[in-house]
Formats: C-alpha cells, sequence, structure tokens
C-alpha cells in the first residue's frame, strides 16, 4: 500500500509541475494574443481594452491560480478564436483521438506479443532471422513517413479510401472506424517492432535461469516451461515498455493527425498554437500529460501486483 500511495503522490507532484511549467511557457514566450485577435485592427487603445477583457494585465501568480482553480472545477477557459468554452472544443475531439490512441495500442499488442513469443521459440531459425531483419527496418522508419506511404499506395493507387476524406463518429461510426484503421497502422507498425525485439529478449534471456532448468526437469514441456513460468516473468519489463509505448503513440497521433486530416485533439493542439489560443492549448497539454502520466502510474501498479517484490 505504501508503494502505490507514494507512486500517487508523485503521479499528483509531477502533473502539477507539468501544469504550471505549461502556464509560464506562455507567458514567456513572444506574442500577444491581444494584438494576434486583433490584426490591423490593433490600435494601442483596441490592445489595451481586450487585454483587460481577457484578463491578461494582472499578475501571472494570480492568472496561474486562477486558472488552477478553475481548471480543477472543470472550466478550462474560453478559447480566443472561437469565443466558445475550451471543454466544448476539446470534448469534440477527445473521442477522436482516444479511439485512434486505443485501436494502435492495440494493433500493436496484437502484432507485437504474438510474434515476439513466435520469434524467442525459434530463435535462430531462418524465419526467425528474417522476421528480425523486417523488424529491425519497421523500427526505423518514422510514423509520419509511414502515414504517407499508407496514404499514397491504399488511398491513391489501390483506392481503399478516400486521403482526406474523414467522416465524423457523429454522422457514420462504421466509416469513421474504418478510415481510422489505417493511421493506427502508421503509428503502430514501428512500435509493434520495438515490442517484439525487447519481448523476444526478455523471453529468451529469462529462458536461461535455474528455476527454468528445473521445471524441465520435473518433465515439463516447452510450451508448459513457456506460458507456465516464462511469461508472467519475461512480461514485465515489456508492460513497462508498453506504458511509454502509449505516451508515445498519443505524441504521434498529433503528427498523423496532420498526415490524414484527423481533427483530432492533435490537429487542434497545432492549429491553436499557430493563433495563439494559449486556452486551447494549455488544456490539450494537461490532458495529455494526465493520461500520460496516468498510464505510467497504472503500468507501476500492475507491476507491484504481478511482482511483489518490486520496491520503490
Amino acid at each position: 500500500m505504501k508503494y502505490i500511495i507514494k507512486k500517487i503522490f508523485f503521479f499528483i507532484l509531477t502533473l502539477l509541475i507539468v501544469v504550471f511549467l505549461t502556464f509560464l511557457a506562455f507567458q514567456i514566450i513572444p506574442g500577444d494574443p491581444a494584438v494576434s485577435l486583433l490584426g490591423t485592427e490593433g490600435t494601442p487603445l483596441k490592445v489595451a481594452a481586450l487585454r483587460e477583457e481577457m484578463g491578461l494585465n494582472k499578475p501571472v501568480g494570480e492568472r496561474f491560480l486562477t486558472w488552477v482553480l478553475n481548471f480543477m472545477k472543470g472550466d478550462m477557459g474560453i478559447s480566443y478564436s472561437y469565443q466558445i468554452p475550451v471543454s466544448e472544443l476539446i470534448t469534440d475531439k477527445i473521442p477522436v483521438t482516444f479511439l485512434l490512441t486505443m485501436l494502435s495500442f492495440a494493433f500493436i499488442i496484437c502484432m507485437g506479443i504474438p510474434l515476439g513469443i513466435y520469434t524467442s521459440k525459434h530463435a535462430g531459425s531462418r524465419l526467425d532471422r528474417l522476421i528480425m531483419t523486417v523488424n529491425q527496418v519497421t523500427m526505423a522508419i518514422p510514423p509520419f513517413f509511414l502515414g504517407i506511404i499508407l496514404t499514397y499506395l491504399f488511398g491513391l493507387v489501390l483506392k481503399w479510401f478516400v486521403p482526406g476524406g474523414y467522416i465524423s463518429y457523429s454522422d457514420d461510426f462504421f466509416g469513421f472506424f474504418t478510415y481510422l484503421i489505417f493511421p493506427a497502422i502508421a503509428i503502430a507498425f514501428p512500435k509493434s517492432a520495438m515490442v517484439v525485439k525487447l519481448f523476444r529478449g526478455s523471453i529468451i534471456e529469462e529462458a536461461k535461469k535455474d528455476y527454468v532448468r528445473t521445471a524441465y526437469s520435473r518433465g515439463n514441456t516447452i510450451n508448459g516451461v513457456l506460458y507456465g513460468h516464462v511469461l508472467k516473468n519475461a512480461i514485465l519489463p515489456v508492460i513497462t515498455f508498453l506504458a511509454v509505448v502509449f505516451a508515445d503513440i498519443i505524441a504521434g497521433s498529433i503528427i498523423i493527425e496532420q498526415v490524414f486530416g484527423i481533427p483530432g485533439l492533435g490537429r487542434m493542439l497545432i492549429t491553436s498554437i499557430q493563433n495563439r489560443d494559449y486556452p486551447v492549448v494549455q488544456a490539450i497539454i494537461v490532458c495529455i500529460a494526465f493520461v500520460v502520466l496516468g498510464s505510467n502510474l497504472l503500468a507501476d501498479i500492475l507491476l507491484k501486483v504481478l511482482d511483489p517484490r518490486i520496491k520503490l
């Protein structure tokens, strides 16, 4: 219990640090949102009036405290560009990025775990060497480049989908789901290759230990030892890595959404940065940080459950 409490404490502390640094960053970088909004009509009097209206003339500490307290109550502020609550903008985009992330994660597990087990059982064979060679090349391909290749091959050449022809989940969920398959594959392929290599190595290393030889001496079959003893220990570093991968998927989705024209949180984040729409940017970054840190927290707790020997 002490382990979990400490992990939760560091989760909250880290999240608060991220929140503070995120807010501070937008107070330091050049540019004035009031000037950006007014454009060519931005006379000194109008800029001053708009800054007063937006609360930008208040001290940084006061603005930060107000923003945090409002955020904790669910009030993420008003978008500078759209003049509507940020929570409404984000709520509309969360299902898109969430499904893309979960679909990518599912592909990684479905491809990485079985291939890791298979290559470890047949380590050194011709097929294993072939798979690991392809695996090594796959790891080196950036998701955005793979996304461009998939768009050209399956979108323009084979006509399996219409590039840029995004379908909203509220209009046609099946069409929306199928459109996300290729972006999810573009994100998942390089990451699944990493999982294969890590899991294969972990299984092979675990199979060399004394308890495995003891299990064989008791008459257990290869599959019996593998699935009954080795995997539950070999999977531990993979779980930690999958938590990192999950965080990386969210970062990868920001770029992939641009490649495939998907109106998710990532695309909104880039657009809001360009428009200096700081309330939207801050809210998205904090939400992403919460998910990333939360996934690591869950991975730590799961590791503790699977292996009570783990300590801080």
